[in-house]
Parts: C-alpha cells; sequence; structure tokens
C-alpha cells in the first residue's frame, strides 16, 4: 500500500470531491484540476505537481527527436534489458552488461538512457499500454446481467500483466515504496485509468436508494486496485506457498461485482 500513501494527498484531495448521481459528472482527473490551482504555489512536492507530473512523460532521455535508426537502437537496449532480467535480478543490471546483451558499445547506451534506472523505468511506462485491454468496451463491468463474467475476465487480464511483466512491477513497486518519487508517479499514472473507470462504473450502476459520491466510489476503486496489484505480486513471488490463483481470481471477481451491485 505504500505507493498510495506516498501519494495519498492525490487520492484524499480527491475523497472530498462530492458529485453524486443526478449531478454534473466530472473526470478522476479534472477533479483534482482545483486542488492543483490551490496547491501548487504553496508546494511544489504537494499533490497538485504530482497530479501534473502524472500527465506527462518522465524519460531523461525523450524518444520524439529520434531518427529511424535511433529508436531501434533503443529499442534493441530496452529489449536487452528484458532479456537480461529473465536471469538477472533489477539490481544487479548494469550498463555493459546490457550493451553486451545488445551487442553495441557501453558509450551508446548512454545516448539514449542517463542510467539503469531510466532504462527500467522506461521499460515500466511501457506495460502502462497493456491496461488499456482491461476495458475492452464501453459497456464492460457496466451490465448487470454480465457482470460476474466481466469481473473474472478483469482480474484475469489485470494477473495476466503481472505474468507478462512481473520483474518489472517488482522494481517498480519496490522503488514506489521506497519513496522514489519517479516511480511513485508511474505507478500512479499506471494506476488513475483504471480506478477513473471503477470510479465511474461504481457510481453509474448504484441501485435506487444507494447513491454513492464519487469521492467514496474512488475511495472504494483505490482499495480493490492495491488489493489486486499486492496479490498478483504475492502470487508472482510465492506462486508455490499461495492458494491456487484461480481461487483467489475468482474471490476477487466477487468482491468487484458485490462492489459494483452495492451488496
Amino acid at each position: 500500500m505504500r505507493a498510495f500513501e506516498t501519494g495519498s494527498e492525490v487520492f484524499t484531495e480527491v475523497l472530498d470531491h462530492s458529485s453524486t448521481i443526478g449531478e454534473p459528472a466530472e473526470s478522476f482527473t479534472s477533479c483534482l484540476d482545483p486542488m492543483a490551482k490551490k496547491t501548487s504555489a504553496q508546494n511544489p512536492h504537494s499533490a497538485a505537481s504530482l497530479v501534473s507530473d502524472l500527465r506527462r512523460s518522465d524519460s531523461a532521455k525523450k524518444v520524439g527527436g529520434l531518427g529511424r535508426k535511433g529508436r531501434e537502437t533503443r529499442a534493441a537496449l530496452m529489449a536487452a534489458t528484458r532479456r537480461l532480467l529473465s536471469v538477472s535480478s533489477p539490481m544487479s543490471l548494469s550498463a555493459s552488461a546490457i550493451t553486451a546483451e545488445a551487442k553495441t558499445s557501453p558509450a551508446t547506451f548512454y545516448v539514449y538512457f542517463e542510467n539503469v534506472e531510466d532504462v527500467l523505468w522506461a521499460l515500466c511506462e511501457a506495460i502502462s499500454e497493456d491496461a488499456s485491454t482491461l476495458f475492452p468496451t464501453d459497456q464492460f463491468l457496466r451490465i448487470d446481467a454480465a457482470l460476474e463474467d466481466d469481473a473474472l475476465a478483469f482480474v484475469r487480464g489485470y494477473a495476466e500483466i503481472w505474468s507478462q511483466h512481473g520483474p518489472l512491477l517488482l522494481y517498480r513497486n519496490m522503488e514506489a515504496d521506497r519513496g522514489n518519487r519517479r516511480f511513485n508517479q508511474l505507478f500512479l499514472r499506471n494506476a488513475l485509468p483504471i480506478l477513473e473507470a471503477l470510479t465511474e462504473r461504481v457510481v453509474e450502476l448504484a441501485p435506487p436508494g444507494q447513491r454513492i459520491t464519487r469521492g467514496d466510489a474512488n475511495a472504494e476503486a483505490v482499495v480493490f486496485y492495491a488489493a489486486i496489484d499486492r496479490v498478483a505480486a504475492a502470487l508472482h513471488l510465492y506462486p508455490e506457498d499461495s492458494l491456487m490463483p484461480d481461487v483467489l481470481l475468482r474471490a476477487q471477481a466477487r468482491v468487484l461485482v458485490r462492489m459494483l451491485r452495492r451488496q
């Protein structure tokens, strides 16, 4: 949970926003804008500056100005890093090992990345694209009759992201837990689209007589996301010591359905 705790100002401010069903709809990020204007001048490390940072790329070496060969070389260095992660801890990686795996010179590495942390950050950032597949259609997790199937597909999809990128996600979480602001921002930016989608659905699906504020819906989404992320990490780290993965995934799906139906 520490990655959420480090950025708790963001979510605490959002919880104070109390729009409900029937009131003007606002996106998750737009709820943060008034808070950003109010606090940014007071504290450069406030929730406001964090939210601003979440909306832009933080890669030290920008990709936009690279030509075709430069993009290919950068991609080759990232691919080499991924291959090394299958046999080495990210803490033991070095620029020389990465360039040797990529069959290029050590000096080339620093044309594209500041250090090993930078290439690991870039790889972690790329994972965020996978989250877009978790909500395949606008009606996903919005139709009551399909909630059980959709919820199970959602948690299995999130577990699959961990299955494909476990070492990188563990490194991201570790750095965020250690207080590395850059990785904490990345963790939160990866979470925001999922939190926004879940928050919208919790608010929309609340039955008559059980209205829920957007702030409370967001709080539930944060708790649920933190839970599935930590369970996925535990399953990746200790597969033989955990309950059968399918048992846990089905339990997560049931929790999500109950959250959406206000049961």
